[in-house]
């Protein structure tokens, strides 16, 4: 989904490696979810190892998600890819504004994350930290807490992102 920035989309199986940027983006394509015990896995995706030289630093994009709940199991597609320009110093995030899908009627709502700050002149990047989601499925709604910050070390090609696995979510409460 691109809706801002410039967005090529790469669909691979298995994470992302791209020889001539350097670039390797892990395997995020699936989230494993027990809704009877009332949890949510959610895969590790604290590292990315990207090529600064080149000028672009490419970030993940779980565009869409796509929902079984009668198997209990939650899937997320293989990963967009964005671009970003370093010497505008901007970066930019497509919209993935809105997700839906009811556990009682068929819709889970997912808030907007269209947007993520940075400071490339500082050599720090913040990025949002969605490590922990608390549901409640009765209202119909879903809480992220306030974001964290992320930093990035630009001058050593290196970016750190947030360490999301094994997160729970208490789905009925």
């Amino acid at each position: 989904m691109a809706q801002r920035g410039e967005v090529a989309v790469i669909n691979q199986p298995r994470g992302y490696c791209f020889e001539r940027l350097q670039l390797y983006v892990p395997d995020v394509s699936m989230f494993r979810t027990s809704l009877c015990s009332g949890r949510l896995y959610v895969p590790d995706v604290s590292m990315f190892r990207t090529s600064l030289c080149s000028g672009r630093l490419y970030v993940p994009d779980v565009s869409m998600f796509r929902t079984s709940l009668c198997s209990g199991r939650l899937y997320v597609p293989d990963v967009s890819m964005f671009r970003t320009s370093l010497c505008s110093g901007r970066l930019y995030v497509p919209d993935v504004s809105m997700f839906r899908t009811s556990l009682c009627s068929g819709r889970l709502y997912v808030p907007d994350v269209s947007m993520f700050r940075t400071s490339l002149c500082s050599g720090r990047l913040y990025v949002p930290d969605v490590s922990m989601f608390r549901t409640s499925l009765c209202s119909g709604r879903l809480y992220v807490p306030d974001v964290s910050m992320d930093r990035t070390s630009l001058c050593s090609g290196r970016l750190y992102g947030p360490d999301v696995s094994m997160d729970l979510t208490s789905l009925w409460t």
